[in-house]
């Protein structure tokens, strides 16, 4: 279904130019409605059931005659202006895949039930953990998001670490945070698949991702019943083939049903004697939670090594527990020289299923 947007705008040559490129670019997506004439634009909010009505702040526009169902934003000129006259403000002069997010993300708000991708198919969602601080777990989750964006998967990296650093691995244009997705899931009145939409960006890579929250309070403040909620919309939005789930490692989120929607688990160890400690006292917590019935996911466990040393780390071999592979330590390196590295080893090519 297009949304249909009407935009007023005085300048005609402005309003044109931004017409046509909705056209070239997102025909499929949009339906649109152009005016300079306020009472002509209004009639056609009411008559033709527009969805997003933009206008140009040269307009003072009676926000009392725009239906609820509609969501509105002014057009300015300001690029960091957020808010105009008490509405959404978007700014006229930047790409046109951003004001195409803006919009996304007011219509998402309006349109809860009205979105589904669900037969578009279900993402495969990989997770990486550790039980051992410092082994670079999310290093390796990255790197593999990267692998998988290379081999042609739509990859999104998702991360709900308390401590979550995803802007320090990808860049991406947009204003938009996962800030913005906490909010959405909070409020339980949007369109996830929509939000999703809007608030990704997409670093050089090919990767999707989220820019990470400003607090980061505001993830440990979503109970388990919210991260559920967004890892089975994620999955089912139709929108990835794959997601790399960084998480942060506990028995509960182990217990919890959503291991039931992911693939593959990867636990990711540095081979050292505290790192392999670790690592079995987990493997004998999970076997009693599985005797207990309480879970199944040691089938789905794969065990991976980084910053591997060949003079004191060692391999242990797990009940079902698969290797993956390893890496050693990249000394003396940046983040992206380490995941440029990792790159290079193919450790991830069991996955890629």
């Amino acid at each position: 279904m297009k949304i249909k947007i009407a935009i007023l705008e005085q300048d005609k040559n402005y309003l044109q130019r931004l017409i046509s490129a909705f056209e070239t670019k997102y025909e499929d997506k949009v339906e649109m409605y152009s005016f300079t004439d306020e009472r002509l634009a209004l009639e056609a909010v009411r008559n033709n059931k527009i969805n997003i009505l933009l206008v140009s702040d040269d307009f003072v526009v009676n926000r009392k005659a725009i239906p609820e169902r509609c969501g509105f934003a002014y057009l300015v000129n300001t690029p960091d202006a957020e808010v105009e006259s008490g509405a959404k403000a978007i700014c006229k002069f930047q790409k046109i895949d951003l004001i195409y997010k803006e919009i996304v993300s007011l219509y998402s708000e309006n349109a809860l039930d009205q979105v589904k991708n669900y037969d578009e198919g279900s993402a495969r969602i990989l997770a990486f953990t550790s039980p051992a601080g410092g082994t670079g777990a999310s290093s390796m989750a990255v790197a593999c998001a990267k692998y998988f964006a290379k081999c042609g998967k739509k990859t999104l990296y998702f991360s709900t670490e308390e401590l979550g650093v995803s802007d320090l691995f990808f860049m991406g244009e947009g204003q938009f945070t996962f800030d913005d997705v906490i909010y959405a899931v909070k409020s339980k009145k949007t369109n996830m698949t929509l939000k999703f939409e809007s608030t990704v960006k997409q670093d050089i890579s090919g990767v999707y991702f989220f820019s990470a929250e400003s607090k980061a309070l505001d993830v440990i403040d979503l109970s388990k019943d919210e991260i559920r909620q967004m890892i089975v919309d994620l999955k089912m939005s139709g929108i990835f083939d794959v997601i790399i789930w960084d998480m942060d490692f506990r028995f509960n989120s182990l217990q919890s049903d959503l291991m039931q929607l992911v693939s593959d688990i990867i636990i990711v160890s540095d081979g050292s004697e505290t790192g392999n400690l670790k690592f079995k006292r987990m493997y004998e917590s999970v076997e009693v939670l599985e005797k207990q019935g309480k879970i199944d996911i040691s089938a789905k466990m794969w065990v991976l090594y980084n910053k591997f040393s060949n003079k004191t780390g060692k391999g242990v071999s797990i009940g079902e527990i698969k290797e993956l592979g390893g890496a050693p330590r990249y000394d003396h390196a940046s983040v992206n020289q380490i995941i440029e590295q990792l790159l290079k080893l193919n450790i991830f090519e069991k996955l890629l299923v």
